[in-house]
């Protein structure tokens, strides 16, 4: 557990693994508290290579910091090995976790992805947000649940479908009709289902759209499904 400025450093961390056959060891590595307790302030990683994650092996943020940068590289042992929970505060995954297939669980907080993520499917609960310019191959997100692509504003890309369940929020800053830079985008390679979502359009920088004006904000290469609820923040007077 690094709590509170305690600092790990070293050459390779792994958390869980085979040690014999059919014995599987557990590891746990806790930013911030452990999941049993509540958010306590981050500890520093200074690893040189990678962490390897087993099947057994659990990394937990739960952290009280706005902006945690985890820039250590994360490396499942065999496919889908392991478990990620992003349980409080912001953690920014800065790096390329593309060599991570395990699971991505985001319970609390924020996590926005900045690399490529390995993860087969990131799930996002209540509560939480799940944001970044980065790629990630899959997204359920759950009631109450918010998706947020971009930093303010940018592109999230999705390698595979977005699925977005009754009641999640898909949040999409505008502040000028330039994609990416101005306004976000989410684009998704495969199908989108927005059944029951709401897709909340935040305006700001002064910004509204003109008569007739065309913002191109979900970029789908598959098949979109659902109505969703449209709702808007921030426009000027008279829109």
């Amino acid at each position: 557990t690094l709590a509170n400025g305690g600092k790990l450093s070293g050459q390779v961390v792994n958390l869980g693994g085979v040690v014999a056959p059919g014995i599987d060891s557990e590891g746990t590595l806790n930013i911030g508290g452990a999941a049993s307790t509540g958010p306590r302030g981050a500890g520093a990683l200074d690893i040189v290579e990678d962490i390897n994650i087993g099947q057994s092996g659990l990394l937990v943020f739960n952290h009280l910091e706005s902006t945690y940068q985890f820039d250590t590289r994360l490396e499942s042992t065999v496919f889908r090995a392991g478990r990620v929970e992003q349980r409080a505060g912001t953690t920014v995954l800065t790096s390329d976790q593309s060599a991570y297939t395990g699971a991505m669980h985001v319970m609390g907080g924020t996590l926005i992805v900045n690399g490529n993520l390995g993860s087969p499917l990131v799930v996002d609960d209540a509560g939480a947000t799940l944001g970044g310019s980065g790629v990630i191959n899959d997204i359920l997100a759950h009631d109450g649940a918010i998706i947020s692509p971009g930093n303010s504003p940018g592109v999230l890309t999705v390698t595979g479908d977005l699925v977005m369940q009754p009641g999640a929020v898909l949040r999409l800053d505008v502040l000028g009709d330039v994609p990416g830079t101005q306004h976000d985008v989410i684009a998704v390679a495969g199908d989108v289902i927005l059944n029951g979502a709401i897709i909340e359009l935040v305006f700001g920088n002064g910004f509204a759209p003109r008569a007739n004006q065309s913002l191109g904000l979900l970029d789908i290469g598959g098949q979109l499904t659902g109505v969703p609820t449209v709702q808007f923040a921030g426009l000027e007077d008279g829109w």
